[in-house]
């Protein structure tokens, strides 16, 4: 099973009984494997070349190893333990797994620190998902006192500006340079520059009791488009970031 490149490899049959037979793999029944490093691989019925047996070919392929759906393709075709590579040329080979590594390397400590940086933005989720509805009842109370509105949004905005500095340090910052989430974290890094500019803005704008005051209706309006666009955000998080985190 050694190899350089960890994203893909070739498991015998009998290493990956032994794997599980000494608990060092657990193979569900969607054929992922989880070893005890903490590597996840998606496993597919495979062969490797182990020698050839007639004929001439320019690029050799002991060693190498294929899909069932790969040999297809190349039209390569098996007969008993050989693959028939050409009219000319035929390989022995031995039965496996091809597998293709999902997650990205990461220990079993590694993964802890990250559920638990990741349960602990949820839970702030939860904070913020209940003064953002302190709030929205508030709005909608014909009678609101806008002292009261202030003092919630003040603690609001607290608590929303300790909560992304934390997610930044400890979570976007340690993946955007992962290779497999470079992608996803720098959407979402994009995607929360856009809404820190946007709240900002908004703090700014309707930081004073009186401004606030004056100018109800828009205060009103602007503020619950700032919790829907923040409560669309953290379901999205929940939903597709944090799991790909953990994978």
């Amino acid at each position: 099973m050694a190899n350089k490149d960890r994203s893909k490899i070739f498991i015998k049959n009998d290493l990956l009984e032994n794997l599980e037979r000494s608990k060092k793999g657990n193979l569900d029944k969607n054929l992922k494997l989880k070893l005890q490093n903490g590597l996840t691989y998606q496993l597919t019925p495979a062969v490797k070349f182990k020698e050839k047996l007639v004929g001439e070919l320019k690029d050799d392929l002991n060693g190498k190893f294929f899909t069932y759906e790969e040999l297809a393709i190349h039209q390569y075709d098996v007969y008993m333990d050989t693959a028939i590579i050409n009219d000319e040329t035929v390989y022995s080979f031995e039965e496996g797994f091809s597998g293709v590594l999902l997650n990205s390397g990461q220990t079993d400590k590694k993964l802890e620190i990250i559920k638990k940086q990741i349960d602990e933005s949820i839970k702030e989720h939860k904070e913020l998902k209940k003064v953002m509805n302190s709030l929205s009842n508030a709005l909608s109370n014909e009678t609101c006192d806008c002292y009261n509105v202030d003092i919630l949004l003040e603690h609001f905005m607290k608590l929303l500006g300790l909560h992304l500095k934390r997610e930044n340090d400890f979570l976007y910052n340690d993946f955007k340079n992962n290779t497999k989430l470079k992608t996803l974290t720098n959407i979402y890094l994009t995607s929360m520059d856009l809404i820190n500019s946007l709240v900002i803005d908004y703090y700014r704008k309707w930081q004073s009791v009186d401004t606030t005051t004056e100018n109800k209706d828009t205060f009103y309006d602007e503020t619950k488009d700032i919790i829907r666009i923040l409560t669309d955000r953290i379901k999205q998080e929940e939903s597709v970031l944090f799991p790909a985190l953990l994978n």
